[in-house]
């Protein structure tokens, strides 16, 4: 029976230490960075350049730049939707009811169903993908499918609301309402003040409005105070809307990740809408 003997032991001696001087014997550790730097806000190129490379490249102007044309584009087409059905269903039922009511209110595609499934599909699909299932909003194509089915719900309960006022006074609200978005978003732009800093506090302003809003009515009913409430409610979302705007162009001190293209343009949105029906309200004079 054969064995193959051991290995002799290994002793060092003054010349072995002068010929591998570091501890893993002449094997030195890979310090490659494969281009990135950690610890500096750049990112090598294949020339020898470096760029912008911060937060994934998202300071770059260029990418910020293709991130807030892809929001205004994506918001376009909804407000688009939202706004071309209610000015249709607007001016096509025009006739009154006995009860002094649009005609079209109760009935076919606006009967109460209908209407009740939109506004429960709408809240379901909102807050199941802000609370839940955020991941969805950053997928394609399954975040243009949840944002499509859900400004169409959006969009049938606004033309819903809009019926029970006339059409002057729709298509001065929707002329009023672009009028606010353009000033707020110049303001935004052309001045340094971060408005993103007002985000919490307006978080708690906006909780306290919906429950004083809700109290209010369901207790006190409105008591002629629909021109207050319109004029309170206006406010509180033109403040949000230069928020939002700002989260998406960047720069404060909360931003918009380069992935959230869809979350921001239900933000600007939800804005707009809200600032529309606030100022149909406040027009109308009506409950």
């Amino acid at each position: 029976m054969s064995f193959n003997p051991p290995p002799p032991a290994y002793v060092s001696d003054d010349n072995d230490k002068n010929k591998n001087p570091t501890p893993n014997a002449g094997y030195s550790t890979n310090t490659a960075n494969y281009g990135f730097q950690p610890n500096n806000d750049t990112w090598a190129t294949g020339n020898g350049d470096t760029e912008a490379f911060g937060a994934s490249g998202f300071d770059n102007d260029q990418v910020r730049g293709r991130f807030v044309k892809k929001v205004t584009g994506i918001l376009g087409i909804q407000l688009l939707i939202t706004f071309g059905m209610t000015l249709g269903a607007s001016s096509a039922c025009q006739d009154k009811a006995a009860n002094g009511m649009n005609a079209c209110m109760g009935a076919g595609l606006y009967s109460m169903p209908l209407v009740f499934t939109s506004m429960v599909g709408s809240m379901v699909l909102l807050f199941g993908a802000l609370c839940c299932c955020q991941s969805l909003l950053r997928k394609s194509p399954q975040n243009y499918v949840f944002l499509f089915v859900w400004t169409l719900f959006e969009s049938h309960l606004v033309s819903f609301i809009a019926l029970k006022y006339d059409t002057s006074t729709v298509c001065l609200a929707m002329g009023i309402t672009a009028g606010i978005v353009l000033l707020v978003s110049c303001l935004v732009w052309f001045t340094s003040f971060d408005f993103t800093k007002l985000l919490p506090v307006m978080m708690v302003v906006l909780l306290v409005w919906f429950l004083v809003t809700f109290i209010g009515r369901m207790i006190f009913g409105s008591f002629g105070m629909n021109s207050v409430y319109a004029g309170i409610g206006c406010t509180i979302f033109t403040i949000f809307l230069a928020i939002d705007i700002k989260l998406i162009t960047g720069g404060g001190r909360y931003e918009l990740g380069e992935d959230d293209y869809v979350l921001g343009a239900i933000y600007i949105y939800l804005d707009i809408i809200n600032i529309f029906l606030y100022v149909l309200q406040f027009l109308g004079g009506s409950d």
